[in-house]
């Protein structure tokens, strides 16, 4: 990894992600990866639909799924139950291929590169990939225990056959980490009562002042990058594609703005307004 982030520091990180509906459109089920401690993990059912980004080369799909640990000789991760990402290599939308050759007209070298990686494949993946196994990684080595941690990665060549987007040659890089409990809070915020939703910012609060002790700032705030688990009543936070890293704790302010950047603020929906007038 440290060789991909050493050629990928100046590659531009993801944006607007366009989901799909369909989660066997592409599939990487069944298919057994090894990571760079030796373990192999055989990956299994999506957990996701996959996601596209066609604007910033190279351009790429996203995709989750349940992997398992099939070989382990290391003895840390034997008959793990985990969760793998799949960023793999699509071809690049024609405004962004517009947008490169104008920029390579002015003589942009770099926009060279993102030019040709539109269309034609390449091994090293986007940033936001990288941006993820860093920040996995460095929670990881904290400890944690309101995110997934890192165990492994695999970067490979995408075969034909798995997405008629793809392009075949390009990478496809697999990031594997901890399952942590819980549902995504954006399929379920909206259908809590008053109190469970006050419940859901306390634990937000307790989850996001110890993200921050450790210096890290999520920088694509929102539900979408929270899990809720009813059981235990807490809160997760995933999806490290956006974020920076202080080499002191980030100092964390609550009140509106914040609950507001994350979607969590009650003032921001109508329904939740009305409740709370017609409460008082």
């Amino acid at each position: 990894m440290d060789a991909v982030e050493a050629h990928s520091a100046e590659l531009q990180g993801d944006a607007h992600i366009a989901p799909s509906d369909d989660r066997k459109k592409c599939s990487f089920e069944g298919r057994i990866i090894t990571c760079e401690d030796g373990s192999s993990w055989k990956i299994a059912a999506p957990v996701s639909s996959p996601r596209y980004q066609r604007v910033n080369s190279p351009c790429e799909a996203t995709q989750v799924y349940t992997c398992i640990c099939v070989e382990d000789p290391t003895g840390n991760h034997d008959g793990l139950e985990a969760v793998v990402k799949v960023k793999y290599q699509i071809r690049g939308s024609r405004p962004s291929i517009v947008e490169y050759e104008h920029l390579v007209e002015e003589n942009l070298e770099l926009a060279r590169y993102w030019l040709h990686a539109t269309t034609n494949p390449v091994e090293i993946p986007n940033q936001s990939g990288i941006n993820e196994v860093r920040a996995l990684r460095y929670l990881s080595q904290k400890n944690c225990p309101y995110t997934p941690h890192y165990l492994g990665y695999s970067c490979l060549t995408l075969e034909e056959g798995v997405d008629h987007e793809g392009i075949v040659g390009g990478y496809a890089f697999f990031i594997i980490m901890t399952k942590v409990p819980g549902q995504p809070l954006l399929s379920v915020f909206l259908n809590l009562s008053a109190s469970e939703r006050e419940e859901v910012r306390q634990a937000f609060k307790e989850a996001i002042t110890e993200f921050h002790a450790l210096g890290m700032v999520h920088r694509d705030a929102g539900m979408r990058n929270l899990l809720w688990d009813r059981e235990s009543r807490k809160c997760y936070i995933i999806d490290f594609e956006e974020h920076e890293i202080y080499r002191t704790p980030y100092i964390t302010e609550f009140g509106d703005y914040l609950y507001e950047r994350w979607e969590l603020s009650d003032s921001q929906y109508s329904s939740f307004s009305r409740e709370t007038s017609t409460e008082s």
